[in-house]
């Protein structure tokens, strides 16, 4: 005996519709509710891993400033002129930029997942009246101080301290953790020196694949007829399949 399920049309929560295209996008509408983008996470998420340095916080550095302008990375006049602009002349201090991001890959399903790398810049500004090697290693007051100045070398060991192997923003926005990759000078004359520290992090972008969607099918009610009935007769079952998101 043959049979046939006849649906008329009957999708629950209408059918799946399509992309709005004059719909706004909302400033902090990003997947996985995030409220902020990947690249802002990283960034908030170094600066809170070194705000252990601060003065504020018992530390000596006076400021650790986010960089909302991107950086070449390579310790360019141009980089040197964005960092002095935001310290201001405060020192010793640091300042974090968000640079580069390459090697984009889908390790997993490609229309929901994209992995990259990007690049993680950290400035470190001092200006001293001690002598060179005091002004790298610190001196008798740094030393019975923990507010002084220690010196740069102490403050590139300490970021490092608080940066490699760190996940910056917690586990928000899929960032895995900090790598060192360089660490150079930039700058040196008699009274100031500047040197930057480089780090990879590879992030994971979650998207939804059906994200551009604006109506999905939630349940299918068919009618089930026996191939010999007509549209008009009553069904010999009725069935009601519920789809979950993936069905839909």
């Amino acid at each position: 005996m043959s049979y046939r399920a006849d649906y008329d049309g009957d999708f629950a929560g209408d059918w799946f519709g399509g992309p709005s295209p004059l719909a706004p996008m909302p400033a902090t509408n990003f997947e996985g509710g995030l409220g902020e983008s990947t690249r802002g996470i990283v960034l908030s998420g170094v600066c809170t891993l070194l705000s252990r340095l601060l003065r504020a916080n018992g530390g000596y550095l006076t400021a650790i400033e986010p960089l909302s302008l991107q950086v070449d990375g390579r310790g360019s006049d141009e980089d040197l002129a964005i960092v002095y602009d935001i310290l201001k002349g405060r020192q010793p201090a640091i300042c974090v930029a968000i640079g580069d991001g390459t090697g984009f890959f889908a390790p997993g399903d490609i229309a929901s997942r994209w992995a990259y790398t990007l690049e993680v810049h950290v400035f470190f500004v001092a200006r001293s009246l001690r002598s060179h090697l005091a002004a790298h290693t610190g001196d008798a007051t740094s030393k019975a101080d923990k507010t002084a100045d220690p010196g740069l070398l102490a403050m590139l060991q300490h970021a490092r301290q608080l940066l490699a192997g760190q996940r910056p923003g917690v586990n928000k926005g899929g960032a895995k953790e900090l790598r060192p990759v360089d660490e150079r000078q930039l700058l040196a004359d008699q009274l100031e020196e500047v040197w930057k520290q480089s780090y990879s992090v590879v992030v994971d972008e979650t998207l939804r694949p059906k994200r551009d969607l604006t109506q999905r099918a939630t349940k299918i009610n068919a009618r089930h007829r026996l191939s010999s009935q007509s549209l008009g007769d009553p069904p010999i079952v009725t069935t009601v399949t519920e789809l979950d998101d993936e069905d839909a």
